[in-house]
């Protein structure tokens, strides 16, 4: 009796995992806001749209771009944005990650999520190449058409070829973030000896080495000040 039982509650697990698989029955997307993680690469693929191939491709266009001049363009698809707006979730995304990471907002971010919704944000350092036209007809001309078709590899890639196409020869700062560690650090080769050295001589570091080079002085100084008594004494 026991092993019908077990036989039987088998079989309905197969028929409702089947029926919940079923094409003619619709995915059910998760409402949960997906976490923004802490660390990034330029290709973030959450929600599993591209190949590993492509992927690998689309990587060394956006590399070559941020080398070539700063911009820093960012994909990123993501299986639900919860309650929030998919427009807010991106420029959340985008501060956290500070994308440009020079302070100037040389950073781009082209966000797809899981119920089709597309957003493109643009940081003010690089509006001039990619105005609010420009994202429009893109969106209408290039990424649309693709999704409507679920060429969404294909689409994917062809709007971010449109993106770089026109940031390309935008004059902005370069970046410094290391994709390695993501500490916020990366000394680019293409970075110049005043940027490196701004780029350390920041307000806090300023003040703690101020306090060591303090501590330092102080110390010796009592050091002098025992051995000239040391020697008054003997």
């Amino acid at each position: 009796m026991i092993m019908r039982l077990f036989i039987a509650s088998i079989a309905c697990l197969f028929c409702a995992s089947a029926l919940a698989l079923s094409s003619d029955n619709p995915v059910v997307i998760s409402n949960i806001e997906f976490p923004i993680p802490d660390q990034y690469l330029l290709v973030n693929d959450y929600f599993g749209l591209l190949t590993i191939a492509r992927s690998v491709e689309i990587n060394k266009k956006l590399q070559a771009l941020e080398k070539h001049n700063g911009t820093q363009i960012v994909y990123m698809s993501v299986p639900s944005t919860g309650k929030l707006d998919i427009r807010d979730y991106a420029i959340k995304v985008a501060n956290k990650w500070d994308l440009g990471n020079n302070g100037q907002g040389n950073g781009v971010l082209f966000l797809v999520c899981q119920d089709g919704n597309m957003y493109i944000y643009v940081g003010p350092g690089v509006a001039g190449a990619l105005p609010d036209v420009k994202i429009a007809r893109i969106f209408r001309d290039i990424a649309a058409p693709h999704f409507k078709l679920e060429n969404y590899s294909e689409g994917i890639e062809a709007t971010l070829d449109e993106l770089i196409k026109a940031a390309k020869w935008e004059d902005t700062t370069p970046t410094f973030y290391n994709y390695l560690d993501a500490t916020g650090y990366y000394f680019s080769p293409f970075l110049s000896i005043f940027e490196r050295v701004k780029m350390l001589l920041t307000l806090e570091r300023v003040l703690i080495g101020a306090l060591v080079l303090f501590g330092v002085l102080y110390a010796a100084g009592l050091m002098i000040s025992r051995r000239k008594k040391d020697r008054t004494a003997n």
